[in-house]
């Protein structure tokens, strides 16, 4: 318990300076804790509240999450993880618009997403005669 004022006081006026002494050191002791918790529930306060921001900053274009305001977007993050855990994991681009995440391995496409067919990419040309001989 922290001791109080009052009771220094009295055994000052008592002359237990000894007892006010000690009484004086706990009460340091006391506010040296109290300024510690202090720093610690700011630093908490101060986490939670970019966590909150970032949560309000976050918005969703199919099939990403982007955190925008007034100056900038930033992202994609994938949605899965965002609407299952709360995370905002950023996905990593391959190619044609692919994009992957790599905390649950989940696959999205973007707008500019190009499906090709066999023929586009030139696979199978020239190996139609190959088969000839079993048809």
């Amino acid at each position: 318990m922290i001791p109080r004022y009052k009771d220094i006081i009295e055994l000052v006026k008592k002359g237990a300076t000894v007892e006010a002494q000690e009484k004086i050191l706990e009460l340091r002791e006391a506010a040296l804790e109290l300024q510690e918790e202090n720093m610690q529930l700011k630093e908490e306060l101060s986490k939670l509240k970019q966590v909150i921001n970032k949560k309000e900053n976050m918005v969703y274009h199919a099939p990403f999450y982007w955190i925008e305001d007034e100056d900038s977007k930033d992202g994609p993050f994938c949605q899965n993880c965002f609407d299952s855990v709360g995370k905002s994991i950023r996905l990593q681009k391959n190619d044609n618009d692919c994009w992957n995440c790599l905390n649950c391995n989940k696959s999205y496409t973007g707008p500019n997403f190009k499906e090709h067919n066999i023929e586009e990419l030139g696979i199978g040309i020239g190996m139609n005669n190959i088969f000839e001989d079993y048809i």
